[in-house]
């Protein structure tokens, strides 16, 4: 039966100086799921000018929610107010660019650095305030709802000899910001996982949340940051030739060295570690990869990302190392045998997350303690002197054509 949120959801209009008056009192944020700022000037600008023609910019989606995200974000480059425990957090889910580009430009102090904005009262159009004295008949935006500064500027501009013109130019612009509203729908007391696949069906640039996603918001303190340990973890092995790894393939790591599984119900457990376990276990994958691309890279020549043939591989390979930090010359010849069985009897290729957990096990019992038998990855099939297997890499998504003797 289809889940119906209809009692949960409300809609109202909001005054510009609403929206901004709540994020400087830190009651709207932005979720760490959210993408960067990524509008261009003249984005912004041509919102703006939709603003001052009162044309409608679209609605903003807010999700209402006493459980605070940790891993928030503040509005642009703003730091804002905390709230305290007690007081919901509207988080923002569509909107974030509009809403970003609106706090600069108006609400912001006058003396905050960040995107801004003025009115050519001359030309009529908007220009980005690049100087602290942009020339006097630039009425810089963050003036309309600093009252002092608003007048003492309207004042100024009584000493030119287009006064009448440009007054008449400047009230209307002004009373198209203050009457401007803006429609707003929240969702109200939804869990994160309810929440996600609304966002992912209503984003505009469609974005996708991932599990991986979800784990840097739960996981994040302050001392603590995914995303961070991700990219400390990336750098390392991009020196190695494997810096395109893919994000959800560490968090993958994670769970492998961790609990030997890279299930999604072992991923999400991993929210159940304190920030110190989080930490150290930050440090062991990141040694286990290192050492398991070392492996790939000295042992079958596959010197980056792009040339691997699964990423089964990799999580196998890793969660070994973290077992045992070296291996001897059996270990390594299982090692070897296991890999080509495995890469061109192509085992990885329709095998999904239980089916390679179970792998995992089973890989570690024979290099490590030598149970089982190679046949068990799969059977090679070569010619009498030299051979060929055309498999198809998974990562690349090219064609690779190994010949082996």
């Amino acid at each position: 039966m289809r889940k119906n949120i209809s009692d949960k959801l409300s809609t109202d209009t909001y005054y510009i100086n609403q929206l901004t008056g709540e994020i400087n009192k830190g009651e709207i944020k932005i979720p760490q799921f959210q993408r960067q700022f990524v509008w261009k000037e003249h984005q912004a600008l041509e919102l703006l000018d939709s603003i001052a023609n009162r044309y409608p910019i679209g609605s903003v989606l807010l999700w209402k929610t006493k459980d605070k995200l940790h891993a928030e974000r503040n509005i642009g480059n703003f730091k804002l107010p905390e709230t305290d425990e007690m007081t919901p957090t509207d988080y923002v889910l569509d909107g974030q660019q509009r809403l970003t580009v609106i706090y600069s430009c108006l609400g912001a102090n006058e003396s905050e650095s960040g995107f801004q904005a003025g009115y050519d009262l001359e030309k009529d159009l908007f220009v980005e305030l690049k100087e602290n004295n942009p020339g006097p008949k630039v009425f810089p935006l963050r003036k309309i709802f600093n009252t002092t500064s608003l007048l003492n500027y309207r004042t100024s501009l009584l000493s030119h000899h287009d006064s009448t013109v440009l007054l008449e130019k400047l009230d209307d612009l002004i009373a198209a910001f203050t009457q401007y509203k803006l429609p707003v729908v929240t969702l109200k007391d939804l869990t994160l996982e309810e929440v996600c696949p609304i966002f992912e069906r209503i984003n505009s640039s469609g974005t996708k949340l991932s599990t991986f996603d979800l784990m840097v918001a739960a996981t994040w303190t302050e001392s603590f940051d995914l995303n961070q340990k991700v990219d400390g973890i990336l750098s390392v092995l991009a020196i190695k030739g494997y810096g395109e790894t893919d994000r959800s393939t560490v968090l993958k790591a994670l769970s492998a060295v961790q609990l030997g599984s890279i299930k999604e119900k072992s991923l999400k457990s991993l929210r159940e570690l304190t920030t110190a376990e989080m930490e150290e276990l930050s440090n062991r994958t990141k040694e286990s990869l290192k050492k398991a691309v070392d492996a790939l890279s000295t042992e079958f020549l596959v010197h980056s990302w792009d040339f691997l043939s699964y990423e089964a591989i990799l999580l196998i390979l890793t969660s070994i190392y973290c077992e045992k930090k070296e291996l001897v010359v059996d270990e390594i010849n299982r090692m070897k045998r296991w890999f080509w069985r495995a890469s061109f009897g192509e085992r990885y290729k329709v095998g999904g997350e239980n089916f390679i957990s179970n792998d995992m096990s089973m890989v570690k019992e024979y290099i490590i303690e030598n149970l089982g038998d190679d046949t068990d990855f799969g059977n090679l099939i070569k010619s009498q002197e030299w051979g060929s297997i055309q498999f198809k890499s998974n990562v690349a998504r090219s064609s690779r054509l190994l010949k082996f003797r």
